[in-house]
């Protein structure tokens, strides 16, 4: 059975690691299977949990039910795909939320979301998933257009997202900012410095547009 229900890496591990002691727990006879359900689930994660039994029509109503439920459950999690997403800032909780949900609303099965950041991508973001990488970074963008002659970046912080946008403007008239391949162009996405993502940057939708325009089944 799979899951369909996408969540963050985080939250993949937390719920494994919260069936694991709801499991160990079931036998001991301090409390009925309701308390040892709320003892360990989170209301959303009991939610989830229900949902799952549905589908091997059993019910949360006795140890050897539940116990079964969870085993298969653990099971399903582990067998989850894994959709990397890297990107130029470390996203916050909120960021990485928003896109489980985007994740939630257009696939009809559950993946893992995993995020890891790259400063060298710049802005943009690599999605790989499947044993397959697709580069939607502006990267190898700004390297055509800087050429040789990188010493523009040079003279401000890797790191300063302003400093990258200033160069990649000036020499707009050169070379195109926007690609065929995407919908992402050459503008800084969300970092401490800039409070927020900007427009035409990447965002959470556009993960889940990645994933979906290269028909890909998990």
């Amino acid at each position: 059975m799979d899951i369909k229900v996408s969540m963050s890496k985080r939250q993949h591990g937390d719920l494994l690691n919260a069936l694991y002691q709801l499991s160990n727990d079931l036998y001991s006879i301090d409390s009925d299977v309701e308390s040892k359900l709320n003892k360990f689930l989170s209301e959303q994660e009991k939610i989830m949990l229900t949902e799952f039994a549905k589908e091997m029509s059993l019910k949360l109503d006795n140890v050897e039910s539940v116990k079964a439920i969870v085993d298969e459950y653990d099971k399903a999690l582990r067998n989850m795909n894994v959709v990397m997403i890297r990107i130029a800032y470390e996203p916050k909780t909120e960021e990485i939320n928003n896109i489980v949900k985007r994740f939630n609303t257009y696939l009809d099965h559950g993946v893992v979301i995993d995020t890891k950041v790259d400063e060298e991508i710049i802005a943009g973001a690599i999605i790989e998933f499947n044993g397959k990488s697709y580069d939607y970074s502006v990267r190898d963008l700004v390297n055509k257009i800087l050429g040789t002659n990188k010493s523009m970046l040079k003279k401000h912080s890797t790191t300063s997202t302003d400093a990258v946008v200033n160069v990649v403007e000036n020499m707009s008239s050169t070379m195109p900012l926007k690609t065929q391949s995407s919908k992402l162009s050459v503008v800084v996405p969300h970092s401490e410095r800039t409070g927020g993502i900007e427009s035409d940057g990447f965002s959470e939708r556009d993960s889940v547009n990645i994933v979906k325009q290269n028909n890909e089944k998990f």
